[in-house]
């Protein structure tokens, strides 16, 4: 068993801080040219497939809220994605919903059955409103749609809602004026 630490990565001006180690992993500490004390403080919590991390932004932290961020791995930059946890994870349930995995083959009764199990254990950190159009969204048909891209082109997706409703449902149930805005965190590169 690996004794419970803290690991913190500095990097000019910011401070990420991991309390829970992966396993097997020794806990260390490494700045990068930095100052003390943080200007931006970050704490992840998750990691998507390419290696950024969704972190709580401690800095930000405003009115009791601590905003949920992207933090590129390979950018000096974070993105805004929720105001708070239970606001991201309902903003991330409505992408899930909105994006079936063609690529891997997903077939129609696994993206449902996959949605409809995150919804069992995710639900209880929602809004009563947010899990019922979470639910509700979860009997409708799966439709095939167009996302239009920059330069006129044009991607399929396979979802239970578009992505125009999704931002439709976000902009409606968790409003944010700092969503999807980007901020340097660093001077690093």
């Amino acid at each position: 068993m690996i004794p419970p630490c803290c690991c913190t990565q500095t990097i000019s001006n910011c401070s990420i801080s991991n309390p829970w180690p992966k396993k097997r992993q020794a806990c260390s500490t490494r700045t990068i040219t930095g100052a003390s004390p943080p200007r931006f403080q970050f704490i992840p919590f998750a990691q998507t497939g390419a290696g950024d991390h969704y972190c709580f932004f401690a800095s930000g932290q405003h009115d009791g809220e601590m905003p949920v961020v992207l933090l590129w791995h390979d950018q000096d930059e974070a993105r805004y994605l929720a105001k708070n946890l239970q606001d991201f994870i309902f903003h991330m349930l409505l992408n899930s919903m909105a994006d079936q995995d063609t690529y891997n083959e997903v077939s129609d009764g696994e993206f449902r059955e996959q949605l409809e199990k995150t919804m069992l254990t995710h639900a209880r950190y929602l809004t009563p409103e947010q899990a019922q159009v979470l639910q509700t969204l979860l009997s409708r048909d799966i439709i095939d749609y167009e996302v239009a891209l920059p330069k006129g082109r044009r991607e399929a997706h396979r979802g239970l809602l578009t992505d125009t409703e999704l931002a439709s449902l976000r902009d409606e149930l968790i409003p944010y004026d700092k969503f999807d805005h980007c901020f340097a965190y660093s001077t690093a590169s």
